[in-house]
């Protein structure tokens, strides 16, 4: 409570730090907070406490929600130096940073899932696939949902591929509800296979809008998937 006070309370007043100068040593302070809620394993998320300091502080000094989105941010990236500091690959710390992660214990148990997943031989590939799949679907220039029109899956390769990924969403969902985030993961490996045939054989961006959005949206559906754990596409 204290650092949060702090923090909102100096960035409210607009002498965050600059450049190297931190006199107030905020830096330490987001680095204190962070500690307490990830090495006590307080399942509190980092918003939700500084929210409530600035709810306390609001009638000394204006807050409100802008100012907690750039203190969280400010957090984030101590986030990012402290797991870092703990040998961590940054690529690694952005993709679990990517995720729908809440408390500091779950982004910490993503950041270890996705640590040990990546040193199987699936992952690289997998990574690869993520980042082509987000390239693709960023450069979409028509609109596109993660509803499938199953009546127009026409080729071989993208029947299986719907039919792997609507298997492995049924099998993954408990494991993300109970924080299983490297079973989760193993799981997900599973779809290798599948993606790499439908890259082989279909060609996603179709001359016909219709099945090229209905290939879009599978493939938006897949990264989905994996973007409940982490942002693959980041490491890809």
């Amino acid at each position: 409570a204290d650092r949060s006070d702090t923090l909102v309370g100096v960035f409210a007043a607009g002498l965050k730090p600059t450049g190297n100068k931190d006199p107030f040593a905020l830096r330490r302070a987001a680095l204190g907070q962070l500690r307490i809620l990830l090495e006590a394993e307080v399942p509190v998320a980092p918003r939700d406490v500084l929210n409530i300091a600035s709810k306390h502080l609001a009638n000394q000094i204006e807050t409100g929600e802008a100012l907690v989105e750039e203190v969280l941010s400010f957090v984030v990236e101590r986030m990012r130096h402290y797991y870092t500091g703990r040998g961590y690959q940054t690529e690694l710390v952005n993709a679990a940073l990517a995720s729908p992660w809440t408390t500091l214990p779950d982004l910490d148990a993503r950041l270890q899932s996705l640590a040990s997943f990546m040193k199987d031989e699936a992952a690289a590939s997998l990574a690869a696939s993520n980042k082509r799949i987000s390239n693709i679907l960023k450069k979409s220039d028509i609109a596109y949902s993660k509803k499938i029109n199953t009546d127009i899956l026409h080729l071989d390769e993208e029947k299986a591929l719907f039919e792997e990924v609507s298997r492995i969403k049924n099998m993954v969902e408990p494991l993300l509800a109970d924080q299983k985030y490297e079973q989760s993961l193993r799981v997900l490996s599973g779809l290798r296979g599948p993606v790499d045939r439908f890259f082989d054989e279909v060609m996603v961006n179709d001359k016909d809008p219709e099945l090229r959005a209905n290939r879009l949206a599978l493939l938006a559906l897949l990264k989905g998937q994996f973007d409940c754990i982490a942002d693959l596409s980041i490491l890809g």
